[in-house]
């Protein structure tokens, strides 16, 4: 029986010590990277893997590769502001978007795109079932 204990020790420490040398890569995502602002101010995983990033001057996407990034530009008035402060999803996969001076939009994965009219979009949900 003491020989099983002794040879369970060695095993355990060779584990330890072979577990010891395990490498972690960490990468610094930045604007050289391509985030649009180094001033993050929250950070959210939603459900399909995705890394969203709000930024004093920008919302971003990243895929583990590269950056998608909105801003409050003539292309996108939805994103009126590009101060995001605050990132939420919910059960229907829906992104909120938290701006400054505690505003909200939406982000849909349907189309793409970033809606400023989250009270229809409730509504909808409601007359639906939330099927959204």
């Amino acid at each position: 029986m003491r020989k099983y204990y002794i040879l369970y020790i060695i095993l355990m420490c060779g584990i330890i010590e072979a577990s010891a040398h395990v490498k972690i890569h960490l990468y610094n995502l930045d604007i050289n990277n391509g985030l649009s602002n180094n001033h993050v101010n929250c950070i959210l995983k939603d459900s399909n893997g995705y890394v969203w990033i709000g930024t004093e001057y920008g919302l971003n996407r990243y895929d583990g590769y590269r950056f998608k990034q909105y801003f409050n530009d003539k292309r996108n008035n939805e994103l009126w502001s590009s101060c995001i402060v605050g990132l939420q999803q919910d059960k229907l996969g829906t992104i909120w978007i938290q701006l400054q001076w505690n505003s909200y939009v939406i982000y849909k994965y349907k189309t793409d795109k970033i809606y400023k009219n989250y009270k229809s979009y409730l509504n909808k949900c409601f007359r639906h079932s939330y099927k959204c």
